[in-house]
């Protein structure tokens, strides 16, 4: 497994499980502000985003969307887009208790956040010279303890969804 200075590399996945103890999550937050200082780390609670809706609710709170987020798939990738012309560098979204994502969802809902994030990841990671935007980083960090570890693999696992284990 990679450590967690990885989060912050361009070569590593854009989907990150992370194998930590909730006790250690506030380290680990005081250590990626001191590794990567203009990174923005938002944190999101996995146990109050069982469903899309409260999914939705949960992100624009922890980004910060403006009032005018519609609070469905469509609106966070245009929002990612649009936070990617600002000066946000690196974009590193941590999920913590990420088994508990969507649970209460009757379809795999991970897989519409995974394509997401992966696919505004790979464009964030190109440069665009006629908007003077330089390569950046985007980040999905999804945390889980030990215990429950084998779940968040398995469900992502058949999503057919890519990531990479990183621990602290």
């Amino acid at each position: 497994m990679k450590q967690i200075k990885n989060i912050f590399d361009f070569n590593s996945k854009a989907i990150l499980v992370l194998t930590a103890r909730e006790s250690q999550l506030e380290q680990l937050s005081y250590d990626l502000a001191q590794e990567e200082p203009t990174a923005r780390i938002c944190w999101i609670r996995g146990w109050k985003c069982r469903t899309e809706a409260d999914f939705h609710n949960e992100i624009a709170a922890a980004i910060q969307f403006p009032l005018s987020y519609g609070e469905n798939w469509a609106a966070f990738s245009d929002f990612l887009g649009d936070m990617r012309m600002q000066s946000v560098n690196p974009l590193v979204l941590i999920v913590a208790r990420s088994g508990q994502l969507f649970e209460n969802e009757s379809y795999p809902v991970i897989r519409d956040l995974v394509e997401i994030i992966s696919g505004m990841a790979e464009k964030w990671s190109q440069p665009e010279p006629d908007f003077g935007l330089a390569p950046k980083v985007l980040k999905l960090v999804l945390q889980e303890d030990y215990g429950n570890l084998v779940i968040l693999k398995e469900q992502l696992s058949a999503n057919e969804c890519e990531f990479e284990e990183i621990s602290v």
